[in-house]
């Protein structure tokens, strides 16, 4: 970007950008006539499994010869939310700097990402690592692990992330008049509790995070409402 930019806007991925869950798209892959063990599945249900869970699910692929090649057009061939990427390509042209935080995976945001020609239009993204072994294994590992709070899956608590983010800029003289945290899901309220009044919180409208704003006695930022990226344009031109 030619000069710093002036507001920031950090999205989810799962149900925010794409119009599906990227883990359980994967996850369909597995025949029907598979059974997932019990003691897999258990993993799914416990507090903090959900990344142990899919790193299982990954093994599982492998093993019945689900290729990288598979996975990667399953991930490619989910939807945008309508008008997200228009969204995003608008942003940047209005001094927004873009990033993603997501409880998905490096491999599969990369994937869709490039795929859809916005690689270059987003600033960092903040995700649970992920890579192909030769053999065409995926692994991943949690983003970190944190135990300080309680609205956040362990192995990732956006909010503590987005702090980082901003405090990271600050210190290269990089401040922002606004920030929009745009997202659907339990695990983006945390993030948002973290925004100033000056700020906005973004809730995709049929999904848990509208509940959770509305019920907030915590939250200082402004909620939006937004059903796609057409509509969440339009609101942020008329709040900046």
């Amino acid at each position: 970007m030619d000069k710093a930019p002036k507001y920031l806007a950090a999205f989810d991925f799962d149900h925010t950008i794409v119009n599906d869950n990227s883990d359980i798209v994967v996850r369909d892959l597995i025949p029907k006539s598979f059974t997932i063990p019990d003691d897999i599945k258990q993993l799914y249900s416990a507090e903090h499994g959900w990344t142990q869970y899919m790193a299982e699910i990954f093994k599982i692929l492998h093993e019945l010869n689900v290729s990288k090649n598979e996975i990667v057009a399953a991930i490619t061939s989910i939807n945008e939310v309508t008008g997200i990427i228009e969204l995003i390509r608008n942003l940047v042209e209005m001094n927004f700097e873009i990033i993603i935080i997501s409880d998905s995976n490096m491999e599969f945001i990369r994937s869709w990402c490039e795929a859809n020609g916005i690689t270059n239009l987003i600033e960092k993204v903040y995700t649970n690592p992920a890579n192909f072994t030769e053999d065409g294994l995926l692994t991943i590992q949690p983003f970190h692990k944190q135990t300080t709070c309680s609205m956040s899956q362990m192995n990732l608590c956006k909010g503590q992330v987005l702090d980082e983010h901003i405090a990271r800029k600050a210190a290269d003289q990089i401040t922002f008049d606004k920030v929009f945290y745009v997202g659907d899901g339990r695990n983006d309220y945390c993030p948002i509790t973290r925004l100033r009044t000056e700020d906005f919180g973004c809730a995709r409208v049929g999904f848990k995070l509208v509940q959770l704003l509305a019920e907030s006695t915590v939250v200082k930022a402004e909620t939006l409402l937004w059903d796609n990226g057409n509509d969440l344009l339009k609101q942020i031109k008329e709040k900046i």
